[in-house]
């Protein structure tokens, strides 16, 4: 068992204020100028969301919270009402019911869902944020927001529910519904599955987020045993339950570690029996990073002169883009395989595909230039001299951005910069982010960078780059609060010794008085994915 510190310096404000906890809703296609009841809209973060769909009334006890939710959200009608006295009082007809982790707290589940379902315009639809009673999270440590006793939640016949109960309510008040399961949870979802995810989505818990707590395993090691096993349903942490309804929207992914003209959210939707990958803006300014994608298509598409090799095709529609949903397994995927038969000969000649996908355009010598030191920073760079740059910079072209069935397809090109960038540094990053090429012995990891001539030194160098390039501009906008870069770099001065070993517990342990500092470096550690293993380059 481990102990996790309390990584803010005051949690319950960041969890009552964090914008993050909009990512649950967002992504649902509310019609606009819809009248919305928000149930539990505690200080009004979703209600602000909300807002922007249409006249919404909001239903809470908490006068102190109903005085914050009133000033962010002026236009919201705001009522200091209990639930039996919702029951009895309110009689406003609605759209939608979004009922915000208030029926966690309370038995009479059915005469509350009973009186939505009476205040419900034709066509109208509720949609219910509720903790699972079974959660990988209460076995694993977390505590439940009202007994703080680990296993609480398990042990004592609270309110909560699990998913086989919420189906035996809901059938027996005759309702038709529909699941999705976000994750981490509800209230900082990374992700919105409609079934069960892939292991590769289960990347970390939510630990990262909460207070001090004690962590009695693994959580995201054991989910993924869960998902394997086929019970993943059982023990997802969180449901959100879309009643009346069938959405069209199968998953959705949250990119919000970002600047705000970067912010984007992914999801695959069916449309008349297809399916599509629809990628939008979180904010209006965002509709700038959708045109440059959406021109780099077409500039790779001039390019490309492979058969073999194909990018994800994609139109516009308004500021969404929308890619065609190609079926095939990921190169990670079909490199695991290959992993587990130690089987280095296909390793080796699959990678080489990636080779010639960052092969594309003209071949041209690096040089080290403004904008290349605006994102990773000026360092000893003589030896990346004359090294092979093409056209194309895909920095991002890891293993499950690559899906194979008749040919190579690229199928994320987001990341495409405007400055020279070496080809081995690209085809670093892409060993680099491998789960898969991880689990090889350090001799034929090391023969894999060696084949793509990427040496002890230039490791040493690329690691360096990776680490500014996490912290790049486009990632940290509103994570961090520092007056200018120098600041931020005497600040993440312990990260970028000779050697960079970033162990976790170290990093977690540097004391921080800023909050969003603390969160940027747990983000930097998750995206990296750093293991022994891979630091042997350096």
């Amino acid at each position: 068992m481990s102990k996790k510190e309390n990584k803010f310096e005051n949690y319950n404000q960041f969890h009552l204020l964090s914008t993050l906890r909009k990512n649950t809703i967002m992504w649902y296609p509310f019609k606009n100028n819809s009248k919305i009841l928000h149930i539990g809209s505690e200080a009004g973060i979703l209600t602000e969301f909300l807002c922007t769909k249409g006249e919404v009334f909001c239903i809470n006890e908490n006068v102190d919270l109903n005085t914050i939710n009133q000033i962010r959200n002026p236009n919201a009608h705001i009522y200091d009402y209990s639930i039996p006295k919702f029951i009895s009082d309110f009689h406003h007809k609605v759209d939608y019911v979004v009922i915000e982790g208030l029926l966690d707290t309370i038995s009479n589940k059915k005469d509350v869902l009973t009186k939505c379902q009476n205040i419900l315009n034709e066509g109208g639809q509720i949609i219910i944020l509720t903790n699972n009673k079974l959660g990988i999270q209460y076995f694993s440590g977390a505590k439940d927001n009202i007994i703080s006793n680990d296993f609480a939640n398990i042990l004592s016949n609270n309110n909560l529910y699990t998913k086989k109960q919420w189906c035996e309510l809901l059938d027996n008040l005759k309702l038709k519904y529909q699941f999705y399961y976000p994750y981490p949870n509800y209230e900082f979802s990374e992700y919105v599955f409609s079934n069960i995810p892939n292991v590769s989505d289960i990347n970390r818990s939510l630990s990262i987020f909460e207070g001090y707590r004690n962590e009695y395993f693994d959580e995201v090691k054991a989910m993924r045993h869960i998902i394997e096993m086929g019970s993943f349903e059982d023990f997802a942490n969180s449901y959100m339950i879309i009643i009346n309804a069938s959405c069209p929207i199968k998953y959705t992914k949250f990119a919000r570690e970002r600047k705000k003209i970067y912010q984007i959210y992914t999801s695959i939707v069916n449309r008349n029996d297809d399916k599509y990958v629809v990628k939008t803006p979180i904010y209006d300014i965002g509709k700038e990073h959708m045109n440059h994608i959406y021109k780099t298509y077409k500039k790779i598409k001039s390019v490309n002169k492979y058969s073999n090799i194909a990018y994800c095709p994609v139109i516009k529609d308004n500021n969404n883009l929308i890619f065609n949903f190609i079926k095939g397994k990921t190169l990670e995927e079909l490199i695991n395989e290959d992993v587990e038969k130690n089987n280095v000969y296909e390793i080796e000649k699959k990678l080489d595909i990636v080779d010639k996908i960052i092969s594309i355009g003209e071949c041209t010598p690096f040089k080290v230039n403004e904008s290349f030191l605006e994102i990773f920073t000026n360092q000893d760079y003589s030896i990346l001299n004359d090294k092979e740059c093409y056209e194309i910079t895909n920095i991002d072209l890891i293993l499950d951005n690559i899906l194979v069935n008749d040919c190579y397809n690229v199928i994320d090109y987001e990341w495409i910069l405007d400055c020279q960038v070496p080809k081995s540094f690209i085809m670093f990053r892409t060993i680099f982010h491998s789960h898969a090429l991880s689990k090889l012995p350090k001799d034929i990891l090391d023969r894999i960078y060696q084949r793509y001539g990427i040496s002890k030194d230039l490791g040493r160098i690329y690691l360096n780059m990776e680490v500014h390039f996490q912290m790049t501009p486009i990632f940290i906008d509103s994570l961090i609060t520092v007056k200018n870069q120098a600041n931020l770099n005497y600040l993440l001065e312990p990260l970028l010794l000779d050697v960079i070993i970033l162990d976790i517990a170290i990093v977690l342990q540097i004391k921080v008085k800023r909050l969003h500092l603390i969160v940027l470096f747990q983000i930097l550690i998750r995206k990296m994915f750093i293991n022994q293993r891979l630091l042997n380059i350096v």
